[in-house]
């Protein structure tokens, strides 16, 4: 199976509008904010996928999580 066919089988099974998502897919409508999380991401020190910044909204303090984690990991650093 190919990637664009496994998220044709998740399209579907979500009851997404095929013709919608295509379209959707097709237009790039999110290239440039794709490029900034990107870049946001890599001047943050993610070097891997997955990577996740936790930001504590009240602080304003963010921590890496780079990787594969645990579930105990996102846990304890939340």
């Amino acid at each position: 199976m190919t990637a664009r066919q496994l998220v044709a089988s998740i399209v579907d099974g979500l009851g997404i509008d095929k013709e919608d998502f295509d379209t959707c897919l097709s237009s790039n409508k999110y290239d440039q904010m794709l490029a900034l999380h990107m870049y946001e991401g890599q001047k943050a020190g993610v070097s891997g996928r997955p990577g996740n910044i936790l930001v504590d909204l009240k602080s304003g303090n963010a921590r890496l999580l780079s990787g594969a984690q645990p579930l105990g990991n996102f846990t304890k650093n939340i």
